[in-house]
């Protein structure tokens, strides 16, 4: 399976993840950024911060009200220093618990099909530019819909890699035209501070919660006309520390729009998004983690951007199979980049042995023979 094949495999059941990132990340330059407070500014800077490193699991449920249809997706995240993987596990006929698998180690780009139980089936590496190049700039969409209801936009496609999480409220109004920031009573007697954006296309409506360091609680989204394109919530906060981040563990989302009908809005939600975080928690995850070294299974087949020589294919990738002896690697994928055939390590000079000995075997009894039919004739 190639990566495109992969990619677009998971991306019909997370098109509005797509959308939402797109709007996210594509924010226009401010004529003059609209003011938000240093209190404020600092404490959601320090959230996106706060998300390295990070371990999180959840399921994704998504409804879609008029076509009576729902998907339900694991979905597992991890970010660290720069560093994400990300994998959304399935179960296969064979019953191996596979699903697509995206890494990124600070260079390299890393796509294949997970691995589990000593068992996998393809890895693609290859640089986050030459695939910019070569198949757009794709986004990495499943992880995006949790992050982005929960006000966090993260690195999300091929060429955005490499960026820093980012507070979705500062991420809007850097493009805004005009602000209004105030505080309001809350249900349940304490206060939320409301933040209201305007861009040049669009109307945010933020409220966040002073006590859980300004996590956001509700976000609307709309045309300057009012119409709605996202209404979402969060719920039932979890704290992390060391650094503090508070992150819900309940998220809900309604979708206005459909990606497929550009432009068209409707009054009612066309798609519906909850998310239940299954597990989160601190976790530094070992380096080589990052960098596919999980993927070096005898059998796996390997596109692969990192060797000398790479760049002149077509594909800009050396194709070639983890070998069943890890020593034989090295003269698998010089094979591969002079476009030869590999022959393992050991099978040739192990023919040879094989022959060497058998031809020994024949002349000792064909000597032995001929000594014996000396004597024969000797006798007589």
């Amino acid at each position: 399976m190639t990566l495109s094949r992969c990619l677009l495999r998971i991306c019909p059941s997370a098109v509005a993840g797509v959308y939402l990132l797109g709007m996210a990340w594509a924010v226009l330059p401010a004529r003059a950024a609209a003011d938000i407070s240093p209190e404020v500014r600092h404490a959601l800077e320090k959230n996106a911060a706060a998300l390295s490193p990070l371990m999180i699991a959840w399921d994704k449920l998504l409804n879609r009200p008029k076509e009576k249809s729902s998907d339900c997706i694991r979905a597992e995240y991890r970010y660290q220093d720069g560093m994400f993987h990300t994998r959304w596990p399935q179960k296969t006929s064979t019953g191996k618990d596979l699903g697509p698998e995206f890494l990124y180690d600070g260079k390299w780009f890393y796509n294949g099909t997970g691995v589990t139980k000593g068992f996998a089936t393809f890895l693609n590496v290859q640089k986050p530019d030459i695939l910019v190049k070569t198949m757009g700039d794709r986004s990495i969409v499943q992880p995006y819909d949790y992050f982005y209801t929960a006000g966090l936009a993260i690195p999300g496609s091929f060429g955005s890699v490499g960026v820093k999480p980012q507070s979705l409220v500062l991420l809007v109004q850097q493009g805004a035209r005009s602000s209004d920031m105030r505080t309001e009573g809350a249900n349940d007697g304490g206060e939320i501070l409301v933040i209201d954006l305007v861009t040049h296309d669009r109307k945010h409506h933020f409220s966040l919660s002073p006590p859980m360091g300004y996590a956001i609680l509700r976000h609307e989204e709309r045309l300057l006309s009012g119409q709605l394109v996202t209404a979402s919530e969060n719920s039932e906060f979890v704290r992390l520390s060391d650094p503090e981040l508070w992150l819900p563990k309940r998220t809900h989302a309604g979708m206005y729009f459909l990606e497929q009908l550009p432009g068209k809005f409707f009054p009612e939600p066309v798609e519906l998004i909850d998310c239940v975080v299954k597990e989160c928690k601190r976790e530094r995850v070992p380096p080589e983690y990052f960098s596919g070294q999980h993927y070096m299974i005898p059998g796996v087949d390997i596109a692969d951007g990192r060797p000398p020589g790479a760049e002149k294919a077509p594909d800009h990738l050396v194709h070639y199979r983890i070998p069943a002896d890890p020593k034989d690697l090295e003269a698998a994928v010089r094979a591969a980049v002079e476009g030869k055939e590999f022959v393992p390590g050991g099978r040739r000079s192990l023919w040879w042995k094989v022959i060497g000995a058998n031809v020994v075997l024949l002349v000792a009894v064909l000597v032995w023979r001929r000594i014996a039919l000396r004597r024969a004739a000797a006798a007589r």
